[in-house]
């Protein structure tokens, strides 16, 4: 105790009043105060901050015989003491003077008018509340009538409960109109009052009146409407756009107007996609992904399918490929995996990189692993190779840890796929991959794309070389170049079928960079070359060459 009781402590008479308030209304015991006030005076100034208020106590309206909460909220340096008054006495015995709320129950009429306010303090200050103002009536509404939903040919129900001198009597109102029992209308003179076989027409706001020989008091107003719930009539459906181009997903909804859209990209909702069309212009990497809408009106809530945005990394053309994303959840896509394996519909085309999610993937129940991997949110893609060559596969792009696999399968369904080829981490960042395997003419290939321990993300899938779309007219030869580059390339070409590689004329050289991209290089002299080779390459005299 020596070294507490030589700290110095400066205490100001204020705050004296407030620690001497704080031993005597929390009973702390004197070696537990000189404790207190030694880690106080250990703390910075930064965190000595008084109480502040940030939620008063409000006005309350009770009911004979229940009970009502009055509540604060307060900001500052813990721990708080919270002192509550009522008609100005400090309240204890039955309520803990440290709560910041406050119940009184077993109400009678000699509590309205009753007032209450609380004092909050802590080390370093304090803080007095507003006034909050106690209502008991007589009669009194103890449970509000709440809003509801019924369909047409249901039976509207509303329930109030109220408590009072004897006798106490209801009035019901619709649209500020008495309601009277008869026809299809029962309880209009009683706390539940019934409305069967309800049309559109009952569709309003509804009140009751509570009355006895002392007074009179109105119940809140609730609404009802007699409403269908929406239907989903025509689903969005997956869309493979061009880079770079416009695209939109549509639904067809039925069910009571007024209906509300909200479309969602792997689950979070899209800003301001807010109708039953939704339009993408510019699509790039940040569109892809897997969407769906919620249609909405008073009577429920309808979700359309989820489909895919994919897109393919060409700027020429003007026909998209027709194509779906594979998956083995989505069940509203067509030839999707199944618990046997089937041709997925999505195609990948030799040099021309597609972008895809494998957000809400999975995986079948012969997927053990690829590559060793554990196998948990695989996407899988068709490549048809069109000669026989040694075929470059690369996910390097790709925004997530990601796992290869090639494989060859013998059309039956019952069979699974056989393993040709794979890589984990081959590509040039450590996460991607990238592979190299012997390709027959004609024939379909199967790869399969894995998240390592359950990643999922964008993925940019890469088959072939990036020479392509080749077109000769008129003397004129065209083709188109796509990125991203890794590392930095040239494009190099040459009249010499046997001329050495490192002796090709340089006729772009393509920075390295991780962004998608399509250049076109046209040579306007194609006939007097008579014959010429193109290739790119990976510029080894760059730095940036590991």
């Amino acid at each position: 105790m020596a070294l507490i009781a030589s700290y110095p402590i400066r205490m100001s008479p204020a705050a004296v009043i407030h620690w001497s308030e704080f031993v005597r209304e929390t009973r702390l015991s004197l070696r537990a105060f000189v404790c207190l006030m030694f880690l106080v005076a250990l703390l910075p100034a930064s965190a000595q901050i008084p109480p502040t208020i940030t939620l008063q106590p409000q006005d309350q309206m009770g009911c004979i015989g229940g009970d009502v909460t009055f509540r604060i909220a307060a900001t500052g340096t813990p721990p708080f003491n919270f002192t509550w008054f009522s008609n100005g006495i400090p309240v204890f015995g039955e309520m803990s003077p440290s709560n910041s709320s406050f119940t009184i129950g077993n109400l009678n009429l000699g509590n309205n008018g009753d007032s209450f306010f609380v004092h909050v303090n802590n080390f370093y200050g304090s803080e007095f509340s507003s006034n909050a103002t106690l209502f008991v009536r007589d009669p009194g509404i103890c449970e509000q009538p709440t809003n509801t939903v019924v369909p047409p040919g249901g039976t509207i129900h509303f329930h109030v409960s109220a408590s009072g001198t004897p006798l106490i009597y209801y009035q019901w109102s619709f649209e500020g109109t008495p309601l009277s029992d008869g026809g299809n209308v029962f309880g209009a003179y009683s706390p539940d009052l019934f409305i069967s076989n309800a049309q559109t027409t009952n569709t309003g706001m509804y009140q009751v009146m509570v009355f006895n020989y002392v007074g009179s008091t109105t119940s809140v107003l609730a609404r009802c409407d007699v409403a269908l719930g929406p239907v989903i009539t025509s689903q969005p459906v997956s869309k493979v756009a061009r880079f770079r181009a416009n695209t939109s997903f549509s639904v067809v909804a039925g069910g009571t107007t007024p209906r509300f859209y909200q479309w969602y990209r792997n689950d979070v909702p899209v800003p301001n996609a807010t109708n039953s069309v939704l339009s993408l212009t510019n699509v790039q990497r940040p569109e892809v992904g897997l969407y769906h809408v919620t249609v909405s009106n008073p009577a429920g809530v309808a979700i359309s399918d989820r489909v895919h945005l994919q897109v393919r990394l060409s700027l020429e053309g003007t026909s998209a490929i027709s194509r779906e994303e594979a998956t083995d959840v989505l069940t509203s896509l067509s030839n999707a995996i199944t618990l046997n394996f089937v041709s997925p519909p999505t195609l990948v085309h030799h040099g021309v990189p597609l972008l895809f999610t494998t957000y809400g993937s999975s995986t079948e129940s012969w997927e053990t692993n690829h590559c060793g991997v554990s196998a948990s949110n695989s996407m899988w893609v068709d490549y048809y190779s069109p000669r026989a060559e040694l075929t470059r596969v690369s996910t390097e792009g790709s925004d997530f840890d990601t796992v290869l696999s090639v494989y060859t399968w013998d059309g039956i369904e019952s069979h699974p796929p056989v393993w040709k080829a794979c890589d984990d981490n081959g590509g040039y960042d450590g996460t991607s991959s990238r592979l190299y395997f012997s390709a027959d003419a004609r024939k379909d290939y199967y790869i399969s794309v894995e998240g390592v321990n359950g990643a999922t993300g964008t993925v940019r899938l890469e088959v072939g070389d990036t020479i392509r779309k080749a077109v000769f007219t008129n003397g004129t030869y065209r083709f188109e170049i796509a990125g991203a580059y890794w590392y930095e390339n040239n494009l190099q070409s040459t009249t010499q079928a046997n001329a050495p590689r490192f002796s090709w004329p340089i006729l772009l050289t393509l920075p390295a960079t991780n962004r998608d991209w399509v250049i076109g290089y046209t040579n306007s002299s194609a006939y007097a070359d008579g014959i010429r080779l193109y290739e790119v390459g990976i510029n080894t005299n760059s730095s940036a060459f590991p």
